[in-house]
């Protein structure tokens, strides 16, 4: 009996690009002005293991041709491991400051900017 492989489909040819886009990455860094700590990233900012964030806009029903809805974004959101910002950055968020500037910067094994968020 023998067996053949089937051709990729479209959708897992799309999966696997965005598999080796995410290998690509090699680091991930936050900075925060208003951060009072110093990690291997360098002074008010932390290496993060994940991030995300988006907009969806849906149409409303019957809005027409050329009709949109409203935009709803989601927050960013950012995941990391405990280290000597963590205490600084859960004090600041649960107490409610608001951060002046954030920035994040996803980068490649290179050192080529993949992402970057202000």
């Amino acid at each position: 009996m023998a067996w053949s492989t089937p051709p990729p489909s479209p959708i897992a040819a799309a999966a696997q690009k965005s598999l080796a886009w995410r290998g690509a990455c090699a680091s991930i860094t936050v900075t925060i002005d208003a951060l009072t700590c110093t990690t291997a990233a360098g002074a008010s900012s932390f290496n993060a293991n994940a991030w995300s964030w988006g907009a969806n806009n849906t149409a409303a029903s019957g809005s027409g041709a050329g009709g949109g809805g409203r935009v709803v974004f989601t927050d960013l959101s950012v995941t990391k491991a405990l280290d000597a910002c963590s205490p600084a950055l859960f004090r600041a968020v649960s107490t409610g400051l608001r951060f002046r500037t954030l920035t994040l910067s996803q980068q490649d094994a290179s050192g080529n900017v993949l992402a970057r968020v202000v």
